[in-house]
């Protein structure tokens, strides 16, 4: 049943999905946890063949094509998060860093 506080339904609202994780094998895990605590990284906006874009913004990569990067990247962190807390609601947000690849003027990476 989904309620209004269901941390899962707000990616579905606009249609999004969280992606399947891509499996962990040589260095790779998606997350980590030491007690309450879970670190997520390695997360890319990789396309359903797991490759991942290349380019900077700002040159080979248009601030729309970026934002949609930051999406998929974004909700593969939520599906890392779902997998090493079993649930969304389970999950609180203790530190965000992201980066963006782009030019030295770009001045957008906010909107990215």
């Amino acid at each position: 049943m989904t309620t209004a506080n269901d941390p899962e339904a707000r990616p579905r609202a606009p249609g999004l999905t969280l992606p399947s994780l891509p499996t962990p094998g040589g260095t790779y895990v998606p997350c980590t946890r030491d007690g309450a605590i879970a670190c997520l990284s390695g997360q890319g906006p990789a396309d359903l063949d797991g490759r991942y874009p290349s380019g900077k913004v700002g040159l080979d990569v248009d601030l729309e094509t970026a934002n949609a990067h930051a999406r998929t990247t974004g909700l593969g962190l939520l599906a890392a998060a779902k997998l090493a807390a079993g649930s969304l609601e389970k999950v609180e947000i203790l530190k965000v860093f992201g980066m963006v690849n782009a030019v030295p003027d770009f001045a957008h990476h906010p909107k990215v």
